[in-house]
């Protein structure tokens, strides 16, 4: 099983159980998609210790903690926003020595929490990436995927004023 935060339409077209954390409004976006929910606001995660393979985070910092608790021993914490470790650090070629060093550092925590729970915590930082999204436009060519639209900003109107 996965926790993921509102990536999972591709996640479930690979055969993945998925379950998504957010507010109450983000249930009925989960439920249209066949994912399960966990209301992140409600929820005791300690309800929910060592059930998932892999964790997806997107919130951060507060959240790696709960989240790290959430995995199977030998699952895996993917975070967008957590902080980057010495995993991400050693995976940069292109970093400094000093860098690959500091990055460590800063990571040590999420590292050592990881080693604790036995499981393992990876950073990612998104950037763009020609070959991904050609990955994914075929994806949603091959499927025809929709996606479920929750909120819309108007940029524009806020441009103008």
């Amino acid at each position: 099983m996965v926790l993921v935060k509102w990536r999972y339409p591709y996640a479930i077209s690979k055969g993945l159980q998925v379950t998504v954390s957010g507010s109450k409004p983000s249930r009925k976006i989960a439920e249209k998609l066949n994912a399960g929910f966990v209301d992140y606001m409600s929820t005791d995660y300690d309800q929910h210790e060592h059930i998932y393979d892999y964790v997806i985070d997107t919130r951060g910092v507060e959240t790696v903690r709960k989240h790290l608790k959430l995995l199977k021993p030998g699952g895996r914490m993917i975070s967008l926003n957590g902080g980057p470790n010495k995993r991400f650090a050693q995976r940069n070629q292109n970093f400094s020595y000093s860098r690959k060093i500091l990055f460590s550092l800063i990571g040590f925590v999420f590292d050592n929490l990881a080693q604790l729970s036995k499981v393992q915590y990876d950073f990612l930082y998104v950037e763009a990436n020609g070959k991904q999204l050609k990955q994914v436009t075929k994806f949603i060519e091959q499927t025809h995927f929709e996606p479920i639209i929750d909120s819309e900003y108007f940029f524009y109107k806020l441009m103008k004023q």
